[in-house]
This record gives C-alpha cells, sequence and structure tokens, in this order.
C-alpha cells in the first residue's frame, strides 16, 4: 500500500500496536509494513486515517517540542540580558559613588587650603595692623597721605588663579611703590581680597 510509505519508522510500529500486532524489536520497515497488511484488523481506509493522525500527533509533539526550545532559549536570552544589565547599572552606580567621593574629597582639601590660607592672610593683617607706621619727611604728607586708585597698586585677587603668598608678597611691593602708608595698607588689601576675607578682617578691625 503506498499510502504506508509517508510514515517513518515509529508511525508504523504505532499503528501495529494499534491494530494489536506485536513488532519484534529488530523489524525493518518492509517487515512491519508486512505485519499491517497481514493484520486480521486491517481495513485500508482505517489504517489510512490511523496513519494521518499518527503522523499528525508527532509533527504536532515535534512542534511543540520546537517551540518549548525556543521559548526556553528565549527565555535564557532574556535572563543574561537583564543581568548584564545589572551588572552594568552597578558597575555605573560604583563609578558615579567614586566619582562623588573623589569630588568630596578634592572639595574638602580646596576647603581647607582656603582654611590656611585664610589664617594665612588674618596673620599677616595683624602684623601689618602692629607694623609702626613709617615716618612721614617734612613738607611730604600730603604726596604720601593722598588717595592712590586700588588699580595702580594691585589687582583684585582672583580664587581660582592666584596663590595667597605671593599676591600679599606682590601686593607689599606695589603699596610701597606707590608710596601707600603702612597703616593704610589693610584698608587696601581688604578692598582687592574676596568678601569673606574682607568680612573676617572688618569683623575684627
Amino acid at each position: 500500500m503506498a499510502f504506508l510509505a509517508k510514515g517513518k519508522k515509529a508511525d508504523l510500529v504505532n499503528v501495529c500496536e494499534e491494530l494489536g500486532e506485536n513488532v519484534p524489536p529488530n523489524s525493518r520497515v518492509p517487515d512491519i509494513k508486512h505485519i499491517i497488511l497481514e493484520s486480521k484488523n486491517f481495513n485500508e481506509e482505517a489504517v489510512r486515517i490511523m496513519l494521518d493522525r499518527i503522523i499528525g500527533e508527532r509533527l504536532e509533539e515535534a512542534e511543540a517540542e520546537r517551540q518549548q526550545l525556543e521559548h526556553e532559549a528565549e527565555r535564557q536570552r532574556l535572563e543574561r540580558e537583564a543581568e548584564q544589565q545589572r551588572l552594568e547599572r552597578e558597575a555605573e552606580q560604583q563609578r558615579l559613588e567614586r566619582e562623588a567621593e573623589q569630588r568630596r574629597l578634592e572639595r574638602e582639601a580646596e576647603a581647607e587650603q582656603r582654611q590656611i590660607e585664610l589664617q594665612r592672610l588674618e596673620i599677616r593683617r595683624l602684623e601689618l595692623q602692629a607694623a609702626p607706621a613709617a615716618t612721614t619727611p617734612p613738607g611730604r604728607t600730603e604726596e604720601v597721605h593722598h588717595k592712590i586708585p586700588l588699580a595702580q597698586i594691585t589687582p583684585k585677587f582672583d580664587e581660582k588663579k592666584d596663590e595667597m603668598s605671593l599676591f600679599l608678597v606682590n601686593f607689599e611691593r606695589r603699596a610701597e611703590m606707590a608710596r601707600v602708608p603702612r597703616e593704610e595698607w589693610v584698608v587696601y588689601l581688604l578692598h582687592v581680597m574676596p568678601p569673606e576675607i574682607s568680612n573676617i578682617g572688618e569683623g575684627d578691625s
């Protein structure tokens, strides 16, 4: 029967079982076909329908298994992606935390340096206040005490670019060149310093 050719060996074995026939373990496909055709329960149309059903069930099972494997592969892929994203988020979080900690340490170092410079400036201010005023030669009082524009002595202190010690040295040199009385140095100095430093000086004066 030609229709039996479309079935695989497993399909034909299942047909034999439904017909109530035993199939020896080492039987070949031609042997199994012979068992079917010689079965006392053989009916061509019934066996044709039976074989189509068995083949259909096998194909459905194979398709279901294929889909299951695909779903499992997709699930594993999504899990790997989720894990990768989690690791990337953790790495990014750690990077942000390290950067934040670095910025905090830099701010602390800047604040500490700032405090040191403020203390140094305050000490220098007190030294200038305590220094005796220079003796003014007779007849030159007006020349010494006239008001000199601040820009002619020194520019304003730039916290980002200027170093405090060097700034004070330059200020003293320019103040001497401009012949500003020493007792007025503090006033000039406070005008060219940042507000927070000037406030300290004004509060103590």
